[in-house]
């Protein structure tokens, strides 16, 4: 029984890493960019793309996560929202609109920070549901197998 309990921790720990691999490079988070709707998503190129739609795109090389050098981000800025842009928004909310601006460029390092906490939180939610299905499948194939056919395999493994 001890044996077991190493096994399968041995195991968990070796699918571990693969887990939170994938749960990062597909972490994916909606947050707003000043007014605007954004996709925050991380990509493996390396680059740090922000796409403005008609307005083009801006490319710069990502220092993310340091030794991980290969990891990117990619921003969707979206439309704003419809209720932010119907034709009787008065004077003030336009004068918000554009408070939102200013302050989503004056204080960018806070949108930045709160992006990367929401993609950290996705990528943890990912990962735990990756290393969790493969754990449930070897589970569920185990038991599949039968246990005279898991205990064959276990005899050859130990030769």
């Amino acid at each position: 029984m001890r044996r077991r309990i190493v096994w399968w921790g041995l195991y968990g720990v070796f699918l571990a890493a693969p887990a939170l691999f994938w749960g990062l490079a597909t972490a994916r988070a909606d947050y707003s960019f000043g007014p605007h709707e954004a996709t925050y998503e991380v990509t493996l190129d390396s680059r740090l793309t922000v796409d403005l739609g008609p307005l083009g795109s801006a490319v710069a090389p990502s220092r993310m996560l340091g030794p991980l050098g290969f990891l990117g981000g990619r921003v969707v800025v979206g439309p704003i929202p419809a209720d932010l842009t119907s034709p009787e928004v008065p004077a003030a909310a336009l004068a918000q609109d554009l408070a939102e601006y200013g302050e989503a460029y004056l204080g960018i390092e806070q949108t930045v920070r709160q992006a990367v906490a929401e993609l950290a939180a996705d990528a943890l939610i990912r990962a735990g549901v990756a290393w969790g299905g493969a754990l449930a499948a070897t589970a569920l194939a185990g038991l599949a197998l039968g246990r005279a056919r898991r205990t064959q395999w276990t005899m050859w493994a130990r030769r």
